[in-house]
């Protein structure tokens, strides 16, 4: 579950004195549960969240509004997450959202996947949710 810390190296706790994120964000996710404690807990930190259920139901809601980032599960069924960054990708190249990959699958060498995905990071699940602030902080501050 997202508040987790098992993967969560190198990343500070949040201790309340954060300031709010602003941006769109859309969760991409096949688990209901999982995906709606994701888009409140970031919520929270005043993004703007939005949830989809699979890659089909992501690119109706990109093709209807402009997302800042996209965070989906790579494994999903039908259209899943690398399918899913490969036509994002392609029909909307370096103007489009910045893509955060999520993985409950084995640790991969991150700068591969990065490069081979064209994704801006990977989130390991469990992760928590000061993770994935953080990760979201850092494509913000590098104007990714």
């Amino acid at each position: 579950m997202p508040w987790r810390r098992d993967f969560d190296r190198d990343c500070e706790p949040l201790d309340g004195t954060e300031t709010e994120l602003q941006g769109r964000v859309l969760v991409v996710e096949d688990d209901d549960s999982f995906r709606e404690i994701l888009v409140d807990l970031l919520g929270d930190y005043g993004l703007e969240v939005e949830g989809a259920v699979d890659g089909v139901e992501a690119l109706q809601k990109l093709g209807l509004r402009r997302y800042d980032y996209v965070i989906t599960d790579i494994k999903m069924p039908g259209l899943d997450g690398r399918e899913l960054i490969r036509i994002v990708r392609e029909k909307y190249g370096a103007q489009g959202p910045e893509m955060i990959a999520m993985t409950a699958g084995l640790r991969l060498d991150l700068k591969a996947l990065k490069e081979r995905c064209d994704i801006s990071e990977v989130l390991y699940k469990p992760f928590s949710i000061d993770y994935a602030y953080r990760c979201i902080e850092r494509l913000k501050q590098e104007g990714a």
